[in-house]
């Protein structure tokens, strides 16, 4: 029961990160796509970066972009997760090629 009660807590906190995720311009939708869908296979990648994700999103626009971009210009808090997103974003440029 305690099994079925945190895969349905993941996945309503996916799907919350999932609309967060939808951003206002393409660039950053495109970015933060491969990390997303990595978050809803791996409920323990969601764990471990679920809430500083969530924070994140609630950053300002333009700021999210740019840290996107380039996560040494971002807050050291956001740092280790940029980074994850980024690699999961080069991770699925890699395997469309």
């Amino acid at each position: 029961m305690d099994s079925i009660l945190i895969n349905s807590h993941h996945s309503d906190q996916w799907r919350q990160l999932a609309i967060a995720a939808r951003r206002g311009n393409a660039e950053s939708e495109q970015l933060l796509a491969p990390f997303i869908a990595q978050l809803a296979q791996d409920g323990r990648l969601l764990s471990q970066y679920g809430q500083a994700l969530a924070g994140l999103l609630n950053s300002e626009e333009q700021d999210l972009l740019i840290w996107l971009l380039d996560p040494d210009l971002a807050p050291s808090e956001w740092l280790a997760l940029l980074k994850q997103i980024r690699l999961s974003y080069q991770q699925d440029l890699i395997a469309q090629q």
